[in-house]
């Protein structure tokens, strides 16, 4: 984005051009990136029609006056704006858009910036690959630099997997990663921003979003701008019981591998002894045992076990026991498209009229 941007976007003449406006300029080239980057993001835009709403949405605020005055009146820099979006990036959205890899194993990243951290990693080395460098040099030096980092991690590993955790004390804590701790932690400290409602279906629940601030994305505790022409959807998580394995639509145990926010809600809810996710609830891919063990001369049997487990992971957390009898249920609530679920522009109004 960051490249097309400076390749395709406004020039350094159209930023010239904009002269006493350079901070309006600035605000309005982070909400276009923004904007655009919304489409890509967990909880931005997760539908067709949230995205052909949003793209409206985006398009109405280029032709708004307060674009005009951001631009210095200059018609030519929103134009190239407009021009860089649809030439650049969404004839590209069948390879970026969120929803359509919601359920694929990705890890929600959404840019490069993970791949070209080793690739300037391995410019930036002590031991760096140079251009100038010899074929036999370059392959010399990324033995070397492969090395280095295979020890790095067997030392982390091998104190991951001897040490205990003193900062949680959640089933999880000295069985998976330190950065899937946090990232279950985080997700179990923010379960009562969620109302869970049982409904008819004996195996089904809706997770609502209740928490304090309107104006933040239900999967990002960073509130947004409330002047923010961005769009947000309100959504209803529904979860279900999978063969005692609770399935949130969200998909954020597909993606990450991780139990989400909304299953922890549920569990929560409906079942008091339950302490929290284990790390049979996760994706053996964040066990310490799979960091410690795997791939390594004589324990091809615990590889190969633990990559068995791979290819039939759990769908969500384990529901031990049978679920509490209930005679109250909630009815379902009926969908509504997303033009009537943006919740940051005044209900009844037009497209790009912004709450502010």
């Amino acid at each position: 984005m960051e490249q097309g941007w400076k390749a395709h976007g406004p020039g350094v003449t159209a930023v010239k051009d904009v002269g006493r406006s350079r901070d309006k300029y600035n605000l309005f080239e982070k909400r276009v990136k923004g904007w655009c980057y919304s489409w890509m993001t967990p909880g931005g835009v997760e539908s067709e029609d949230e995205y052909l709403v949003s793209k409206q949405l985006f398009f109405a605020y280029l032709a708004s006056e307060e674009v005009l005055d951001a631009v210095d009146g200059q018609q030519y820099v929103v134009d190239q704006v407009s021009d860089f979006v649809l030439k650049h990036v969404i004839v590209y959205d069948d390879v970026f858009l969120f929803f359509k890899k919601k359920f694929l194993r990705h890890f929600n990243v959404k840019t490069s910036s993970a791949h070209e951290g080793t690739n300037f990693g391995i410019k930036e080395h002590a031991a760096a690959v140079l251009p100038s460098h010899r074929v036999n040099v370059a392959e010399e030096r990324l033995c070397l630099q492969s090395t280095m980092k295979g020890t790095q991690l067997e030392s982390e590993s091998t104190y991951m997997a001897s040490s205990q955790s003193l900062w949680s004390q959640s089933p999880t804590a000295n069985h998976v990663t330190t950065l899937a701790e946090s990232i279950i932690s985080r997700a179990n400290g923010r379960t009562h921003d969620y109302a869970v409602r049982r409904t008819a279906e004996n195996s089904c629940w809706e997770v609502h979003f209740v928490g304090h601030d309107n104006y933040c994305l239900e999967t990002d505790w960073l509130p947004m701008n409330r002047n923010s022409p961005i769009p947000i959807f309100t959504r209803i998580r529904v979860v279900t019981n999978r063969d005692q394995f609770l399935c949130c639509d969200c998909g954020g145990q597909e993606r990450v591998g991780l139990t989400c926010v909304h299953t922890m809600a549920v569990m929560e809810s409906f079942f008091s002894e339950w302490e929290g996710p284990t790390h049979h609830d996760v994706s053996p891919r964040w066990w310490v045992t799979w960091l410690e063990l795997a791939h390594k001369p004589n324990n091809h049997q615990i590889t190969s076990s633990i990559m068995a487990l791979m290819t039939n992971e759990v769908p969500g957390p384990r529901i031990h026991g049978t679920i509490p009898s209930s005679t109250c249920f909630f009815p379902v609530t009926a969908n509504r498209t997303a033009i009537y679920r943006v919740k940051n522009y005044s209900p009844g109004t037009t497209l790009g009229t912004c709450s502010h």
